[in-house]
């Protein structure tokens, strides 16, 4: 790259200092007396002073500026020291602050005024704003001094104050033990607090005192103790002796109703006892005991007052449906185990080479404790090989719906069913797969199909109440309740809200709807009986279908 070379074509420009003129020299008008070379000299004077003074200024600045910068950083360093030792000293070790911060003061001034080497006029510039500053520093550090040893004192008297306070209510009945730490306590606080007003805190003492003592009476729920501790120490409390006697008969109260529901619940508890015995007592007949119990003599028999006899009465009366309801859990499984068994050995099972045994089934019937209606029936039903075989669609029909509207129907009743001939063995197993059902999520879509059948069947038809019509309808339960678990096992809810949502159900309603049909089969079968059976097998005036089969169906088949 070339250097480019400053090329100067005008003349030297004249260049002014002060009074000098260093070009062109002009004769000056107002000095005429004077020689050209005095008044040269002259100028060049003026302007050696001009230099002089300028130079001082700038030298006085940096001086000044170099002193406040050196204050600065002692200033910096002090805040730094005051934040760090009262972070770090805080009550006993706080006490000789202004100690610390003095000498940190007068170390660390020295050190900057050492490291600036100021003299003169600067080194006493620097002095005095340092002193200043140091004392204002040492200040601060007695202030904190001062407080932290305020708040220690005030810390340990109040630690002093809480014990005696704890001792006094732990030995609330000790008086001499109290006294003596009391005494010792108070020439503690006056030789911690010299030439200090101590009377307000040793007043203070003696209150907590007083309370402690009274609340130790109290919590050792001595009341008397209590009140002939306020008595003695009435005049130490001062404007608490009303909150004090308030604090004593509130837990007098409380203590009166303690005792009160003490007393209450141990007659309960006797009670109860009583009621629990004479139950125990009358487990297997609890109503001869409620026969008992509501007689005067009864009651004065067994030492029970009207309340505990009434609540006895009670008792009896739940432990007789309690027993019922055990009762009827133990036939309902001893019917459907009988019933099974005999079902399994009349059928046998070619799996495991079981033949059947018509005779053994009888036998199992016949030795059975069923019932004496289940056990005729069966009896019939397995002589005339029918056992587990005949249905009746109405009754069938009927335990459908009775399972489905919620009523309490065991195992052992749906299976008699298949003993007396009104189901077949699958009809019992469908009936028992509902009534597992109804336990579960399609509980309320059962209810839905059933309302739906039972608006169906429930309209004037053709061969309305005739056994045409209940197998039909029969038909059409079992249909409406198979689809609705196809529909929720391949969609769950969602999928049975599609199928309510179809005109599939109504189309199963309609395919089993009785029909003109059906009445003619109805009619040609009561004409081709006896005149003496067809009048049996009419229906009474307001007899429901239902009814009427429960009545003739077995009969008919």
């Amino acid at each position: 790259m070339a250097i480019r070379i400053q090329q100067y074509n005008t003349g030297p420009r004249r260049i002014g200092f002060g009074g000098i003129d260093p070009g062109y020299q002009q004769p000056r008008i107002g000095n005429v007396a004077a020689t050209a070379e005095n008044q040269l000299a002259g100028t060049i004077l003026e302007a050696g002073k001009e230099l002089t003074n300028i130079a001082i200024k700038e030298y006085v600045s940096t001086e000044t500026t170099r002193v406040s910068q050196a204050l600065l950083a002692m200033q910096k360093e002090l805040s730094a020291e005051r934040d760090r030792y009262m972070a770090e000293n805080q009550g006993q070790n706080a006490i000789d602050a202004g100690q610390h911060f003095q000498k940190f003061a007068r170390e660390t001034a020295q050190k900057y005024f050492q490291e600036g080497g100021f003299s003169g006029r600067f080194a006493e510039m620097f002095n005095k704003q340092a002193a200043g500053t140091a004392l204002h520093f040492t200040e601060q550090g007695q202030a904190y001094g001062r407080q932290q040893k305020a708040a220690w004192e005030d810390s340990v008297i109040t630690g002093d104050i809480e014990d005696f306070q704890s001792l006094a209510a732990q030995n609330y009945n000790n008086p001499e033990l109290i006294e003596f730490n009391r005494s010792a306590l108070r020439e503690r606080i006056e030789n911690m607090r010299p030439g200090m007003d101590n009377r307000a805190l040793l007043s203070r003492i003696d209150e907590g005192a007083a309370e402690s003592i009274i609340s130790g009476y109290l919590s050792h729920d001595d009341i008397k103790g209590a009140r002939g501790a306020l008595n003695e120490y009435r005049g130490l409390l001062g404007d608490k002796v009303n909150a004090v006697e308030l604090q004593i008969r509130n837990r007098a109260d409380a203590l009166e109703a303690k005792a009160r529901a003490e007393a209450e619940q141990r007659t309960r508890e006797f009670r109860a006892e009583q009621s629990l015995n004479i139950v125990s007592m009358f487990k297997d007949d609890p109503l001869s005991g409620v026969s008992e119990l509501l007689t005067p003599e009864g009651r004065k028999k067994y030492g029970l007052d009207a309340v505990t006899a009434k609540s006895t009465i009670d008792m009896l009366r739940a432990q007789d449906s309690q027993n019922k309801q055990q009762q009827k859990e133990f036939n309902s499984r001893y019917t459907d185990q009988t019933i099974n068994a005999a079902y399994m050995v009349l059928v046998g099972d070619p799996q495991k080479g079981i033949s059947p045994d018509p005779a053994m089934a009888f036998s199992i019937i016949d030795n059975s404790a069923l019932d004496a209606v289940t056990k005729i029936e069966a009896k019939q039903k397995l002589e005339a090989g029918t056992f587990g075989k005949t249905r009746n669609p109405a009754k069938v029909n009927a335990m459908a719906s009775a399972i489905i509207s919620g009523q309490d129907i065991t195992d052992g009743t749906i299976t008699s069913m298949m003993a007396r001939g009104e189901a077949s063995s699958s009809d019992v197993s469908n009936l028992k797969q509902l009534k597992k059902d109804m336990d579960g999520p399609l509980n309320g879509y059962f209810k839905r199909g059933k309302e739906l059948a039972d608006t169906a069947f429930a309209r004037p038809q053709f061969a309305a109440g005739t056994p045409e019509a209940a197998i039909k309808e029969d038909r059409a339960r079992a249909q409406i309740n198979s689809l609705i678990r196809e529909a929720y096992k391949k969609g769950g809810d969602e999928g049975v809200e599609k199928l309510f949502n179809s005109d599939t159900l109504f189309n199963v309603l309609q395919g089993n709807m009785p029909n003109l049909q059906d009445q003619l089969n109805n009619i040609n079968g009561i004409i081709n009986i006896s005149p003496d059976t067809n009048q049996q097998l009419k229906r009474k005036a307001g007899e429901s279908p239902e009814s009427w089969w429960n009545r003739v169906g077995v009969n008919n088949e």
